[in-house]
């Protein structure tokens, strides 16, 4: 939808494109980017765990029907960090039946 500008969904043809997609922080007045992966990095030296985020999110909408794609930036540079992201991999491709 974000290249196409084309909603798969009614085929409207007005698309929101969302550059920074907002979440809410603690404080109701803290507002900060949204992103896909909280990242394990490490424990402190008392054992709490240390994280960081990966994957800020951007957003394509149809002004029609509402209809929202949620999008990664740059997802080749989320971590694989084996606790809260996992990679897994489907069957290979088979040739089609002849």
């Amino acid at each position: 939808m974000r290249k196409t500008h084309v909603c798969p969904k009614c085929q409207h043809n007005r698309i929101l494109l969302i550059d920074s997609v907002p979440d809410m922080g603690e404080v109701s007045t803290e507002i900060r980017r949204l992103h896909i992966a909280k990242i394990f990095v490490g424990e402190s030296y008392f054992g709490n765990e240390k994280a960081t985020t990966a994957g800020a999110l951007t957003a394509a909408m149809c002004r029609s029907c509402g209809y929202t794609e949620l999008y990664a930036e740059n997802p080749g540079s989320v971590p694989i960090d084996g606790k809260y992201v996992r990679e897994v991999v489907g069957p290979e491709q088979k040739a089609p039946y002849r």
